[in-house]
């Protein structure tokens, strides 16, 4: 059985962004499992960074691919680099008793925001918000995912405490 392939989207995608990815990958014999915390939610000003990775935690114990200590590849783009950053941190548990880092075998970034975005504080503008927003009428109708953008700027004190968590 070949390991599992998970994918995860960035900021103000879903995890439809990766179906022509995951098609090309299923051609050519991979096994990819879109793990996109059922399309996790970028943008509602209310969600953070640290909220997704416990999503991915949990979408991990909830699908029998990837239970318990099953070895992993991932492929992720922009912001998902910092939701699998921030996952497997495991919370501050020490290395030698993190099991979630000796689970991902191989990571592959595509345009990864390891250390953030130098274009994350124009999306919390009224003009980000307008641009890439959320457009479907309700109480989130023009957020922008303020705790999000806030953990995507560049030096913030999520990217600090994570790169001294990693």
């Amino acid at each position: 059985m070949s390991r599992p392939l998970v994918l995860i989207h960035g900021y103000s995608a879903t995890g439809l962004d990766f179906k022509p990815l995951c098609q090309k990958l299923h051609d050519h014999g991979i096994l990819a499992i879109d793990l996109n915390i059922g399309n996790y939610v970028s943008l509602n000003n209310e969600i953070s960074i640290k909220d997704i990775a416990e999503g991915l935690d949990r979408a991990f114990r909830n699908n029998p691919r990837l239970q318990g200590d099953q070895d992993f590849d991932a492929i992720v783009h922009s912001t998902g680099m910092l939701v699998i950053r921030s996952w497997l941190t495991n919370y501050g548990a020490a290395v030698k008793n993190n099991n979630r880092l000796k689970r991902l075998r191989h990571l592959v970034g595509l345009a990864p925001a390891t250390w953030g975005s130098p274009q994350a504080h124009k999306g919390r503008t009224w003009l980000g918000a307008l641009v890439k927003g959320n457009k479907e009428a309700g109480p989130d109708f023009l957020n922008a995912g303020d705790e999000i953008l806030d953990g995507l700027e560049l030096g913030t004190s999520f990217t600090w405490e994570l790169a001294h968590a990693d």
